[in-house]
């Protein structure tokens, strides 16, 4: 990859993280309460951090193990990772469980 490569991946993936954490949290505010289940059930977790971090490096290995077998471009690439990065963000997220 080329460092225009490296670049678009990042910008792409931290603007693509900050609009789904603003989409996810909406979703978990509103009358579907889409992650308070999820939430609930990581907030008993003892090493919640841990897990998370174990959690978050799966996800993405698994992603560059597709992305490389399916030869993604570093534009789908990025939005793909903040996708990722804001749904671990948001099922771990201890500030308001709902539901």
């Amino acid at each position: 990859m080329w460092m225009t490569d490296y670049l678009i991946l990042l910008i792409t993936m931290l603007v693509s993280m900050i609009l789904f954490k603003v989409l996810f949290q909406g979703l978990n505010r509103s009358s579907l309460h889409l992650f308070g289940p999820l939430q609930k059930r990581t907030k008993r977790i003892k090493n919640k951090k841990r897990v998370q971090n174990i959690i978050f490096y799966i996800l993405i290995i698994g992603f560059l193990m597709i992305s490389n077998a399916v030869d993604l471009n570093s534009l789908a690439s990025g939005i793909i990772m903040g996708f990722l990065i804001s749904l671990n963000e948001i099922i771990f997220n201890d500030d308001k469980v709902t539901s």
